[in-house]
């Protein structure tokens, strides 16, 4: 299972819809009142994760991750990396640049999931 895992990456989207339904129906047995509750805070995060890609996009449109790349991944988007090297390389020099790029969005969208959940 994990060797597979390995290969595609993608293939975790199905473990968490799983996982996530099997969260949901456990809280719809244990206390079937608090259902709209946790889908109303998870609708919460998800949309202060979306505002904060926004406010990312807004402030740095000159700093986008992609902008690094060595080619435009838009040309290929079903790349899958089968073959065990990257699909897309970071243009020579501009690596430490990719990865505070990288981190500051991995920042920023945490921040703002972070505050909108303390404020619930």
């Amino acid at each position: 299972m994990f060797s597979s895992l390995a290969r595609n990456p993608r293939a975790l989207a199905k473990i968490f819809i799983v996982a996530v339904l099997a969260l949901v129906v456990s809280v719809l047995l244990v206390s079937p009142i608090q259902l709209p509750v946790v889908l109303y805070k998870l609708m919460l995060a998800l949309v202060a994760g979306v505002i904060a890609l926004g406010f990312d996009y807004l402030f740095f449109p000159y700093s986008v991750p992609s902008g690094y790349l060595s080619r435009d991944w838009r040309s290929d988007p079903d790349a899958a990396g089968d073959d065990g090297i990257p699909d897309y390389t970071i243009c020579d020099g501009y690596i430490p640049a990719f990865c505070a790029a990288m981190l500051r969005r991995a920042l920023i969208v945490a921040a703002f999931i972070v505050a909108v959940s303390v404020g619930l």
